[in-house]
């Protein structure tokens, strides 16, 4: 069964990457449109492995980081607090990412 640290660890992971992905993808692809995101989706990786070394390094691997240190830290506090903090970081986040990658935009383009 999992726990509520363990619980609350995971979604700090995942709301980081969530965030980390949004400010790598504005790096690399600047502000996108509608049809870009569809391209950019559509369009193989298989020959742009320092796409994915960049992805990995600037994202995946702080992420990581950012668990070890959680769950060491996490011994000092509550369970509710850290699960607390897990969500505000969550809510956070996804505010944050939904203003960088323009999300209102991209769906107003969706729709017209």
């Amino acid at each position: 069964m999992i726990t509520m640290k363990i619980l609350s660890i995971i979604i700090f992971f995942l709301s980081y990457m969530l965030m980390s992905s949004a400010k790598w993808a504005i790096r690399k692809f600047g502000e996108m449109s509608y049809e870009q995101v569809i391209f950019h989706l559509n369009t193989p990786l298989d020959s742009e492995t320092k796409l994915i070394c960049s992805y990995l390094q600037n994202t995946v691997m702080i992420a990581v980081i950012l668990v070890v240190v959680l769950y060491f830290i996490s011994k000092k506090i509550s369970p509710r607090k850290l699960f607390s903090l897990s969500i505000l970081f969550l809510i956070c986040t996804f505010s944050f990412s939904w203003r960088i990658l323009n999300i209102d935009n991209i769906i107003k383009e969706y729709n017209t």
